[in-house]
């Protein structure tokens, strides 16, 4: 597996920086990285990055940040196939580490968001993003204000040069957007 911080040329095709790839060791080996067989599994856009990648007995998890906002991606350690991944990103704080990579596919899931308390979970990795509630609760901050009458969301700004800006907004829930 390889997460190459600057352009890289594999398989006679150059991937961008923040690129995930698999090759096999054998084939580098024999062609060169250059003539080797190449499978992008992640590749960024201008508005999605890498952010990390854990890896359990049979599954790969990687973290996808998607305009700021986090998605997981459940692969198979062996085909590479989709195991399950989430279909949309989240606006939380999330990350997952192996409990125990050679012999296990449980994995310690850390969320936190805007309105809710960094929470340690407990998870399966082999049922996907379907095993992210159903992850066994292991302990939670405690909550330092009620967010019950409040929300969270993400909007966008334009600057002067056009580029956009996504921002996040939390406030009473039905608070005028602007006042």
């Amino acid at each position: 597996l390889i997460d190459p911080r600057s352009p890289i040329d594999v398989g006679g095709r150059t991937y961008a920086a923040g690129s995930y790839l698999a090759v096999q060791y054998d084939d580098v080996v024999n062609n060169g990285l250059k003539g080797a067989k190449c499978r992008a599994l992640f590749e960024p856009t201008p508005t999605t990055s890498l952010a990390s990648v854990s890896t359990t007995k049979d599954r790969l998890i990687l973290k996808v940040l998607d305009n700021v906002q986090s998605r997981l991606i459940f692969l198979d350690a062996e085909t590479f196939e989709d195991r399950g991944s989430e279909k949309t990103p989240a606006i939380r704080g999330i990350s997952c580490s192996a409990v125990d990579a050679d012999d296990s596919n449980d994995y310690f899931l850390r969320t936190s968001t805007f309105l809710e308390p960094s929470t340690l979970k407990l998870g399966d990795a082999t049922q996907g993003a379907a095993g992210l509630e159903r992850a066994e609760f292991l302990k939670a901050l405690p909550a330092f204000f009620d967010s019950s009458g409040m929300e969270a969301f993400q909007s966008k700004a334009t600057s002067k040069d056009g580029t956009t800006i996504p921002y996040f907004v939390i406030r009473t829930k039905g608070a005028p957007a602007h006042a």
